[in-house]
Parts: structure tokens; sequence; C-alpha cells
């Protein structure tokens, strides 16, 4: 459990850099899938909300997750 916390962590704090310099990208490429894609839209309402989603799950109420448990 511990290292799926750390990589959540470590995923967060990428997506908090990358997601405002690449201007909220509705979709990404490239072999790492960082790339923003050709055809993409930017700042996008799904991708603002999944960040605020994970920003909230991680920092302000970590019980809100359990919604999630179907």
């Amino acid at each position: 459990m511990e290292e799926m916390s750390s990589l959540i962590e470590e995923c967060y704090w990428c997506q908090l850099n990358q997601l405002p310099k690449q201007e909220w990208a509705e979709y990404f490429d490239g072999p790492t899938g960082t790339w923003v894609g050709q055809q993409s839209r930017t700042y996008q309402t799904w991708t603002i909300v999944g960040f605020l989603l994970m920003h909230h799950f991680l920092r302000e109420r970590k019980e809100d997750i359990n919604i999630l448990n179907i």
C-alpha cells in the first residue's frame, strides 16, 4: 500500500506541474503519453475536473474516496 501511495503522490505533483503548462489538454500521445495530441483541444473541463477530484481525494477529504467503491 505504501508503494501505491507514493506512486499516487508522485503522479499528483507531476500533474500539478504539467497540466497548467500544457493548457489542460484533452488528450496526450507519444510513447510515454506526455505529448499533447495534435488534434487536442485545450482547457478541457474533464481534464480540469479529473485533477480537482484527485486533489480532493488526496488533500481535502481522503474518506470521500469510498464513494468509488462499487
